[in-house]
């Protein structure tokens, strides 16, 4: 029976003793349903606040180590890859528009400063074919060779 309490009525019950720690032998029990943070009084007072706040910033820390990761992993290699396929294609370009003016400098100059008459253009043009021609030729001398197939 429940001793009365000051208005006359009967006390509440107490409420349950907390459970003794887990010892080495024994394993770890679940948390039980009354420890577990509560959003019914989370405006009401400071602890409320205080825990909603903390498994709020645990779930962003999460979410923002998640989305780190997946970057880290996919978006940087990516980018890595453009990166090089856009500076190699200016390359390739700066580098065939360097040839052609180079050959036209190569060209002009000759026809301007080789010795003999009007028809020195094509000893000019015949020159800076020879040196692409050997150009090529060493090239030709460098490639893979393939293996006769069956």
């Amino acid at each position: 029976m429940t001793a009365p309490n000051a208005s006359g009525g009967p006390s509440p019950p107490s409420p349950p003793s907390a459970p003794s720690a887990p010892g080495p032998s024994s394993p770890p029990s679940a948390p039980s349903p009354s420890s577990a943070p509560t959003t019914a009084g989370a405006g009401v007072g400071t602890a409320g606040t205080a825990a909603s706040r903390d498994w709020t910033i645990q779930a962003t820390d999460v979410v923002e180590s998640v989305v780190l990761t997946v970057k880290e992993k996919t978006t940087l290699p990516l980018v890595t890859a453009a990166r090089t396929v856009v500076y190699g294609l200016v390359i390739l370009v700066l580098a065939v528009t360097a040839l052609v003016m180079l050959a036209i400098l190569a060209i002009r100059m000759l026809v301007v400063y080789l010795p003999g008459g009007l028809h020195r253009v094509w000893v000019a043009d015949f020159i800076v074919g020879g040196i692409f021609t050997l150009a090529g030729l060493f090239a030709w001398s460098k490639r893979p060779t393939r293996e006769p197939g069956p």
